[in-house]
């Protein structure tokens, strides 16, 4: 209803919004629109979560499946190491660069610099090598996955599976998952000492530290149960990645372009995943 102002009042959930009357039905249609589409995304996500939720579910139940891949297995897990180290290794020597590099300038404040040892330990062995190795992995095997089994949906050859009597969750899906899983663990710890090293080998020949001091601080400020928790990470982050991968992969449709649609929304739910996950993991294990 108009006030005698010539405004009316616009409701938007338990907001109102002062608006010239002329305009209240433009206003009024633009938010209709926007609730929609805000509905019709939540609308989307559930769906998806309720989706991949089934497969993953699917995929355990076929997991004592009476026929297991070995081979599957075994090519698998070469494939997900071998193509994510070639990255990885480089990757983690610019990380753990740049890590002792930050840490030597921010503990210099407080003429602590000896310090950089132990934040370099500390950081890569909870929080950077876990979470660079999931997301490596997932950019360059996940993709894969997705890749190769989108195609395999598009040209019809799971169907061809399930009507020769082939299990496609036994066949396909339970070796990447079971591959990365186990994979993932040694990838993290690769990344641990690769990051490491090319922090001691800064700190002493370009920022003068005590090479000595800089080990003895990085022993002293972990254990084996720090890396045995980042391992744990690295074990979840590969499950998270081979199950995304393969969910993205099985339920592609839409030619050659569903492939790469596919790949993409593989890449970006992982990346999401992996970040996401890591907080709780973080906080379930070191506070």
């Amino acid at each position: 209803t108009p006030h005698s102002s010539g405004l009316a009042r616009l409701a938007s959930g338990p907001f109102y919004f002062a608006v010239p009357f002329e305009d209240f039905f433009k206003y009024r249609r633009l938010m209709e629109v926007v609730n929609v589409q805000v509905l019709g995304l939540f609308g989307y996500l559930f769906a998806e979560v309720g989706r991949y939720a089934y497969f993953v579910a699917e995929t355990f139940r076929n997991l004592f499946y009476k026929k297991f891949y070995f081979l599957n297995l075994i090519d698998e897990m070469n494939t997900i190491g071998s193509r994510s180290l070639l990255v990885l290794a480089p990757v983690s020597v610019f990380v753990g660069m740049n890590l002792c590099v930050e840490g030597f300038i921010f503990f210099k404040k407080f003429g602590a610099q000896n310090l950089v040892g132990m934040f370099v330990a500390v950081a890569n062995i909870r929080e950077l090598s876990p979470l660079i190795a999931g997301l490596i992995t997932g950019a360059k095997a996940g993709t894969q996955m997705a890749a190769r089994i989108a195609t395999m949906r598009i040209t019809q050859q799971v169907d061809a599976m399930e009507v020769i009597g082939v299990n496609p969750y036994a066949y396909m899906i339970i070796p990447r998952v079971i591959g990365a899983i186990l994979v993932m663990p040694f990838l993290v710890v690769v990344a641990y000492f690769v990051s490491t090293l090319s922090a001691y080998l800064v700190a002493v020949y370009q920022l003068g530290l005590n090479g000595d001091a800089f080990m003895n601080l990085v022993f002293a400020n972990i254990t084996m149960q720090d890396m045995y928790k980042g391992m744990i990470k690295g074990a979840v982050f590969g499950g998270i990645i081979a199950t995304v991968s393969c969910y993205s992969g099985y339920t592609a449709s839409g030619g050659a372009r569903g492939v790469g649609a596919a790949t993409n929304l593989a890449v970006v739910r992982m990346s999401t995943a992996v970040v996401f996950f890591n907080i709780f993991l973080t906080e379930w294990m070191f506070m």
